[in-house]
């Protein structure tokens, strides 16, 4: 009936309210706004006491508490749980980190070995690689396989042609100094035919070529130059000719070797070439380039547009043997290899060719 039967002293200090009828052994837990919002918890349970045999009365215990040490243990426990989230969340991004580390490790080795064939430093992707990268990396060897045959049967036809015209070429010329002809029917074909043969050793020199290949190689600039400078002072053994090579033993180009071979050659040919006495090679290394510097102190280049000359056919002096093939084949060949050809004049007197290659890897 709603009446406080008894109440312990810690309970006289508030003014609990009188709990809604419960039906007997249900029970509520709730919190009571008494000095403070929500400052109570309050747990009421409803029995049926026996007063008499078998006589009951309807009763309803209720016990208060301070809500600070519930709400404390809430806190503690919200805590503990949001920690425990976020160790295991680190947890499972960390082996997922690694496990997708491992997973694309593969991706990352062939990655290292495709740039090794770019720099020259290998031939062939030769790695261990599960089958799902496997049967890339024998797809990417084949190709390049087939890329290298076929660049060297390209490279064999040209030079097969070329030599094959020279042979009749050869004989009409000689037939044309046989016979007599108006003489200027007999310079248009003695023109004609000097064009053909020009071509001719054009295309030969360019079939030599590998032309900036995929995986070119790594050549030493140190040993090159020398053998280079050995073979035009026998050349030019009757000239008062002195060439300088100035170039470390560890400076190396990522450049194909016979490339390499035909570009120097030109380069240094033609400074002995033009040279009075002096010709100095230097080549030094910056990062991930490797600059080529030949100077000569000869009468230096006669066009103010110094790009002329490595146009096809343009020749510095039309009354010198050549055929202005020389420089358009360096340039092309640089600049297949990434680098870049830069004419200049040399200090005091003469002509300077610049070459800026990259370097090869270690």
């Amino acid at each position: 009936d709603k009446t406080t039967f008894w109440e312990s002293p810690s309970m006289q200090a508030f003014d609990l309210p009188i709990p809604d009828e419960l039906e007997q052994g249900a029970d509520r837990f709730r919190f009571l706004d008494l000095n403070a919002p929500a400052s109570h918890a309050e747990y009421a349970y409803a029995v049926a006491w026996e007063v008499a045999p078998d006589s009951f009365v309807k009763l309803t215990f209720q016990v208060l508490q301070a809500s600070g040490n519930y709400h404390e243990q809430v806190r503690n426990t919200r805590i503990f749980l949001l920690s425990g989230a976020m160790a295991l969340g680190i947890i499972v991004f960390a082996v997922q980190a690694l496990m997708l580390r491992n997973g694309l490790r593969p991706l990352r080795d062939i990655a290292h070995e495709l740039h090794a064939l770019r720099s020259g430093a290998s031939r062939r992707l030769a790695g261990e690689y599960p089958d799902e990268i496997h049967e890339l990396a024998e797809a990417l060897n084949s190709l390049m396989d087939a890329r290298e045959a076929q660049l060297q049967r390209y490279r064999n036809g040209l030079a097969d042609l070329a030599h094959g015209l020279k042979t009749p070429l050869s004989v009409i010329r000689s037939s044309l100094e046989r016979v007599s002809l108006p003489k200027t029917l007999a310079e248009d074909l003695d023109d004609q035919t000097g064009r053909i043969n020009e071509l001719i050793e054009y295309h030969l020199q360019r079939a030599r070529a590998a032309g900036g290949a995929f995986g070119t190689g790594r050549v030493e600039l140190a040993q090159l130059a020398g053998q280079l400078q050995r073979t035009l002072l026998k050349i030019h053994h009757d000239r008062d000719l002195q060439i300088d090579c100035e170039i470390a033993g560890d400076v190396c180009v990522r450049m194909d070797g016979q490339d390499m071979m035909e570009v120097l050659g030109n380069v240094m040919e033609n400074a002995c070439k033009w040279a009075h006495s002096q010709v100095t090679v230097r080549a030094d290394q910056a990062g991930e380039v490797v600059r080529v510097v030949v100077d000569d102190d000869g009468p230096g280049f006669p066009f103010d547009d110094r790009s002329q000359l490595t146009r096809r056919g343009v020749r510095a002096d039309e009354r010198t043997p050549g055929h202005g093939f020389g420089l358009a084949i360096v340039r092309e060949l640089i600049e297949l290899s990434e680098g870049t050809l830069v004419l200049e004049d040399a200090p005091g007197q003469g002509a300077r060719v610049r070459i800026e290659l990259p370097a090869a890897p270690d």
